[in-house]
């Protein structure tokens, strides 16, 4: 049915009767107990979805999310249905403000809603390039705790014992539930249920600038590299250990600009990573780093606590979120670093119009 039509709906006298006895009919348990025709009555259960949990605190849901599957447990954490919504196989349902999800097939009692979502139909991420967020598969009846998402990475360690991820196309834009819904269903009355979401994919866009010689440098120069234990997400979207990932660049490049009117010119280096959720843990050992790395000599020129120089771009405007919320709700990062040699001397933060500089205190 259409909901959106039937609450505008009620904006007509003639329609005002069939809504109140709607009502009437959910205090006697069953529309069906009505003598008049309900067929216009909302049943079962309806879930919407939103993602506001971002810098910009804006719901950001129909722009963003294009596929989306959910999952009801019943009162024991067992799997009682999924359905999946997509842009593609629903003609673009889900860029509809205020979209929601009707299931009518479910036995009154209380049941338990959780949500994963993707840019676009999950079944279609799977047959493009890089690697991919893959779910468990689950059957009606097993546990909840038996749900979560396993980023692809190599089988073996590489030379340096990490586990490499492949890198030839950005990761999908994995989003969590933030927090579980519970619902209670009695019968002939509508339920209603809001399923928030976390985005858990990061995007990195990494600058090198060279002071001393500006036009001295070139992508061709370094390895990039971020290392995190962060491949396996569970259902409550809590980052399992595992084993040490690395990613790479998905695209690296050159740009050059005039700095004067004299025609002096620099270059900048450029790579954009992506990765999966950044947690700030107490122990800053299992904190994820970023590395870039000489070529030519092998020398570490950056190797930092991610997590932590990411916090340090907090302004004044997102200053009141909390360290790991802050890092839930940014997902783009630009992070331009400046060198004298094989040294960085300080680096600034970009986040959406602020801009934070660092110094490089170790020197």
């Amino acid at each position: 049915m259409d909901i959106k039509g039937y609450f505008s709906r009620l904006t007509s006298k003639g329609r005002f009767t069939t809504a109140m006895a709607c009502v009437a009919a959910c205090f006697m348990a069953s529309c069906s107990m009505m003598k008049e025709d309900l067929s216009d009555c909302p049943e079962g259960l309806y879930v919407g979805f939103v993602y506001d949990y971002n810098i910009q605190q804006a719901d950001m849901f129909k722009d963003h999310v294009g596929g989306v599957t959910l999952y009801v447990f019943d009162e024991n954490r067992r799997l009682v249905t999924q359905r999946n919504v997509s842009n593609s196989t629903h003609d673009n349902a889900l860029i509809t403000y205020g979209y929601q999800m009707n299931l009518t097939d479910l036995q009154p009692g209380t049941y338990s809603l959780m949500a994963m979502a993707m840019q676009k139909d999950y079944d279609e991420c799977l047959q493009t390039a890089g690697a991919k967020f893959r779910r468990t598969t689950l059957n009606v009846g097993d546990a909840m705790e038996n749900l979560e998402v396993t980023l692809d990475h190599a089988t073996q360690p590489n030379a340096s014992g990490l586990y490499e991820v492949d890198a030839s196309a950005p990761l999908d834009t994995l989003w969590m539930t933030r927090e579980m819904q519970t619902v209670t269903l009695r019968a002939g009355c509508p339920s209603y249920a809001t399923i928030p979401l976390i985005r858990d994919t990061k995007h990195i866009n990494l600058s090198l600038r060279q002071l001393d010689d500006p036009m001295g440098i070139s992508e061709a120069d370094f390895d990039f590299r971020i290392v995190a234990a962060n491949g396996v997400v569970a259902y409550d979207n809590s980052v399992k250990d595992g084993s040490q990932l690395v990613y790479t660049p998905y695209a690296r490049w050159n740009t050059e600009e005039e700095v004067n009117t004299t025609g002096t010119s620099r270059r900048t280096v450029h790579a954009n990573l992506t990765c999966s959720r950044l947690i700030d843990h107490n122990d800053e050992q299992a904190d994820a780093r970023l590395i870039v790395t000489s070529r030519s000599t092998g020398k570490e020129i950056i190797n930092i606590n991610l997590p932590d120089f990411l916090l340090e771009g907090r302004s004044a405007p997102n200053y009141n979120f909390g360290e790991q919320e802050y890092l839930d709700r940014e997902y783009d990062y630009s992070l331009d670093f400046f060198l004298s040699g094989e040294s960085w001397l300080y680096a600034e933060v970009h986040v959406l119009s602020w801009k934070t500089r660092i110094d490089n205190l170790n020197l």
